[in-house]
């Protein structure tokens, strides 16, 4: 049976700790580089925030534009990007509850920062139910959307009414309830 020196072995872990160091400073130089800090805000805007008004194009017409106004009807505001893997699992849930929603839903709208070659690629915001609009990146800062998908129910007051990360087929069909468009009624 061979032995290991034990020099080697003590030089063996000077190397790992060494390899650790540098992967750590070039972490924090990567980060420094890119400007990278610590999120200074909750992820979403508060319940009852007034929601930003703002303008868009249409994905599939991207000639034509038009702008939400957050007053004057319940809005179910959704933030989804084609390339996002969860956003086409939400797709696939918004349009089965808007296949089984009553008469008059409220009104949905499916906001991403993609441009619209993406959405064209991706059958299930292609072939989506709701409308799919393509909106600036500024956008989506101002309603504090760190990953998505993100859902806003709007009320008719402009008001955020309840907001949340990938909500469940039964929290997206009790939101397409006009009736429910009030503060509070959705608990993610």
């Amino acid at each position: 049976m061979t032995t290991v020196p034990t020099y080697l072995l003590f030089a063996q872990w000077a190397l790992l700790f060494v390899l650790a160091a540098l992967i750590f400073i070039m972490y924090r130089q990567l980060a420094q580089l890119l400007q990278v800090r610590p999120r200074d805000h909750q992820h979403g805007l508060a319940v009852g925030a007034r929601a930003p008004r703002f303008d868009y194009r249409d994905a599939r017409r991207p000639e034509q534009q038009g702008s939400f106004t957050p007053e004057g009807e319940p809005t179910l505001l959704v933030f989804a990007d084609p390339s996002c893997n969860a956003c086409v699992d939400a797709m696939a849930r918004i349009d089965m509850a808007l296949e089984l929603a009553g008469p008059d839903p409220v009104r949905v709208l499916v906001a991403t920062a993609e441009p619209a070659s993406f959405v064209e690629r991706t059958p299930a915001f292609a072939g989506a139910r709701a409308p799919v609009v393509l909106i600036e990146r500024e956008t989506v800062g101002s309603y504090r959307v760190d990953g998505t998908p993100h859902f806003y129910l709007v009320g008719a007051d402009g008001a955020i009414a309840e907001s949340g990360p990938a909500w469940s087929s039964e929290q997206i069909q009790h939101a397409l309830d006009r009736r429910s468009a009030h503060v509070g009624q959705i608990k993610s």
